[in-house]
């Protein structure tokens, strides 16, 4: 097999050792430097040319991505400008080293499950919950993959696992989600009234359209979303618009739809729902 082969198959990046025990030989390695196919990180570990700058840095740092680098890496949808890395001690610079001794392996991430568990310690509850709500619609790990996991965690990073959910179909509505579950409002989720199906319908009378940038940030969807809430409104249901900056001040937020649901005007026209 030839290296370029191999070290896609490693993930973009190995160890020398890894590579020699897959049939490469120190030769080959040698003759794809030259022929500029590959690049040498640092001293035993080669990538292909085309991994993300963030991915080079983690192995000359001497670490493995992990958390949000690693969700990102892996094309998860949870983009963060932040350097997270597993490493057998301190990196100089590194503002987050999630957590130490990660087993050396092939690629430049810690394994899934790794990057899960560090994701949970590392950051707030309803990102977290984001976070394993997308795996869980994903199949991303199987069941007993999710009783290991939780055999591994705490109390606090448990609770969130037992709450996920394959539901929510962005981030966005599963950290909506978590905040009505802590604030003990009672809602219901992706509810069909009429022809459509909306995001979140609470006490059976208010309407909550949650807009995340990955899925309504065309043209075309932008125009969805109007036709939708315009039709709602139209049939007598009282809707919220919400977008992450939104969400994200839950202070204002929970008072306007505390609020909202205490106004008598708003009444469900519950036969409009099928």
């Amino acid at each position: 097999m030839d290296i370029n082969t191999t070290l896609t198959r490693l993930g973009g990046v190995a160890k020398l050792k890894e590579l020699k025990r897959r049939g490469v030989t120190v030769g080959q390695v040698e003759a794809a430097l030259a022929r500029c196919e590959i690049l040498r990180l640092r001293k035993g570990w080669y990538s292909l040319t085309h991994i993300s700058p963030i991915a080079k840095r983690a192995i000359i740092d001497r670490g493995l991505l992990t958390c949000v680098s690693a969700a990102s890496e892996m094309g998860w949808p949870f983009q963060r400008l932040e350097y997270h890395l597993r490493a057998p001690r301190p990196v100089e610079g590194v503002r987050t080293s999630c957590r130490r001794n990660s087993p050396i392996r092939a690629g430049a991430c810690v394994a899934p499950v790794d990057v899960i568990e560090d994701y949970l310690h590392c950051q707030p509850p309803a990102w977290s919950l984001a976070l394993v709500d997308f795996l869980t619609r994903q199949n991303a790990l199987s069941v007993s993959q999710w009783s290991d996991l939780k055999a591994r965690v705490p109390q606090q990073e448990r609770q969130i696992i037992n709450l996920r959910s394959g539901t929510p179909e962005s981030p966005l509505e599963s950290v909506f989600r978590y905040k009505l579950m802590k604030a003990r409002l009672k809602h219901e989720m992706q509810v069909k009234i009429g022809r459509y199906r909306v995001d979140f319908l609470l006490n059976g009378k208010l309407v909550v359209e949650t807009h995340g940038a990955e899925f309504h940030a065309s043209q075309q969807a932008w125009e969805q979303d109007r036709e939708r809430v315009l039709w709602l409104r139209s049939q007598g249901w009282d809707v919220i618009e919400l977008t992450f900056k939104q969400v994200e001040d839950w202070h204002g937020l929970e008072r306007l739809i505390r609020n909202a649901l205490k106004n008598p005007r708003y009444r469900s026209p519950a036969f409009l729902r099928s």
